[in-house]
């Protein structure tokens, strides 16, 4: 943003003539500049940046040259008493540029107030570096003047002004005054702390809800956003402590700082209580080389006095013995079913099979900081369920028509038939493996009616 020229830069002790001619004396146009005061720390950067100065403060202030007013020789006055503000005191030799100049002297009051808040929170952390930058467009230097102090992501004071400014004439040295009125700058901080309690006990008022209605998805959506705002309240809350005006005792709706360990608790409660069992598809026959004929249902409940059914949760389905094709991730329905269908059964060496389904939470993990116990509750282990399929042998007509299927590799039949010791395959076995009716039976998966029908 750019600032209103008022006058361009000369010598300093010419001013008084230049004021002597208006009317009304220093009636100024308003003006503007930025700056950025960077503080790094450990949880966040501290950053000043530039903004309308407040009400108290908006008329712009000029540089008064005649007797040198008190707070140059103590900064603290009777007009900003200790308690309600923060005073800093910047100075700056001339160089011949009153914009650099007394750019330079803003920035040091500012500098020096920022030093005050740095002081007061060095117990929450530790001090990166400080560093100071200026906007270099700035071309006035009678410009309503003021900053911001970011300490964190969830947390910048603002309210930071320049409330007075005087030139030595004699020392040639430019002085400026910075104020922090506590109780402006304060009020935004616990609007915050307002709204991050209420939204972190909705939230939890409102998972609660979710879970007793099954949707458990829903329900740690909720829980995790009430422990978000629990972890930034807690983050806020020791500063605006240390920076509220001390006349000002701790509002009584902000309490004690929140606990995301209840929340926490709450989150283990409901996944100890999630529970995946078998619904249907359990125990069936199945043969190498064929899929499935009925899909594995797997149901999830929320056991309490009765079992909720959950719905919209991901289930997971993997072998556990044996290898094939299958269905890996299903949702559950609003009864709490998710199915999945085994493809195919390829040969294993065991000559058996199984299959677990699991419920998967992982997609309400965070990588934000400060997730690590969310991320560890939300990873504990689900009560699992676990399918199992009863292998057939085939008998030799059946044997036949696998063999003539072209779904399945000839290798893996030739292995069953050399494993079996049988003979080599008659023109009849081949004719009725070519049948309607064997190859009806084959698709339908009844392989106990096609034994017995192929034995006759």
């Amino acid at each position: 943003m750019r600032c209103q020229p008022i006058m361009s830069e000369r010598d300093p002790s010419r001013l008084l003539d230049w004021r002597s001619r208006l009317q009304p004396p220093w009636t100024l146009l308003p003006g503007r500049f930025c700056g950025v005061l960077l503080v790094g720390l450990a949880t966040g950067i501290l950053e000043a940046g530039c903004s309308h100065a407040p009400a108290d403060h908006a008329a712009p202030v000029p540089i008064a040259t005649s007797a040198a007013p008190g707070w140059v020789r103590s900064v603290r006055t009777a007009a900003y008493p200790e308690g309600r503000y923060l005073v800093g005191r910047g100075m700056a030799e001339t160089t011949g540029s009153i914009v650099r100049d007394q750019k330079d002297a803003d920035y040091q009051a500012f500098s020096e107030i920022a030093n005050q808040i740095l002081a007061s929170i060095r117990s929450y952390t530790s001090v990166d570096k400080l560093e100071v930058t200026t906007d270099d467009r700035r071309s006035s230097i009678s410009g309503s003047v003021t900053a911001a102090v970011r300490i964190s992501s969830a947390l910048t004071v603002s309210g930071l002004a320049i409330a007075d400014r005087f030139f030595d004439t004699q020392q040639k040295v430019y002085y400026s005054l910075a104020i922090l009125d506590l109780g402006v700058a304060t009020a935004p901080l616990r609007d915050h702390l307002v709204s991050l309690k209420r939204s972190s006990d909705g939230a939890s008022a409102s998972a609660r809800i979710a879970c007793d209605e099954g949707d458990v998805p829903g329900c740690l959506a909720d829980f995790k956003r009430a422990h978000r705002s629990a972890l930034l309240f807690n983050e806020v809350l020791p500063y605006y402590r240390l920076l509220r005006p001390r006349a000002r005792d701790l509002d009584s709706d902000l309490g004690e700082p929140l606990s995301p360990g209840a929340i926490l608790l709450a989150v283990g409660d409901v996944i100890s209580h999630l529970v995946v069992e078998r619904a249907a598809g359990d125990s069936q026959p199945g043969l190498a080389g064929r899929p499935l004929r009925h899909a594995l249902e797997a149901r999830v409940v929320l056991r309490r006095a009765k079992d909720v059914p959950v719905r919209g949760v991901p289930v997971r389905f993997r072998f556990t013995q044996g290898v094939g094709r299958i269905t890996e991730a299903a949702f559950t329905d609003p009864t709490g079913i998710a199915r999945a269908a085994v493809d195919l059964l390829e040969s294993s060496e065991t000559r058996s099979y199984s299959i677990a389904a699991t419920a998967d939470l992982s997609a309400t993990t965070d990588t934000t900081p400060g997730f690590a116990d969310w991320n560890q509750a939300i990873g504990a282990q689900t009560a699992g369920a676990v399918f199992m399929v009863r292998p057939m042998r085939a008998s030799t007509p059946l044997k036949v028509l696998i063999l003539v299927d072209q779904d399945v590799a000839s290798e893996i039949i030739s292995r069953e038939f050399t494993e079996a010791g049988l003979n080599s395959l008659s023109e009849t076995d081949v004719s009725r493996a070519r049948s309607q009716r064997a190859r009806a039976l084959l698709d339908e998966g009844d392989y106990q009616r096609l034994a017995s029908e192929m034995s006759t």
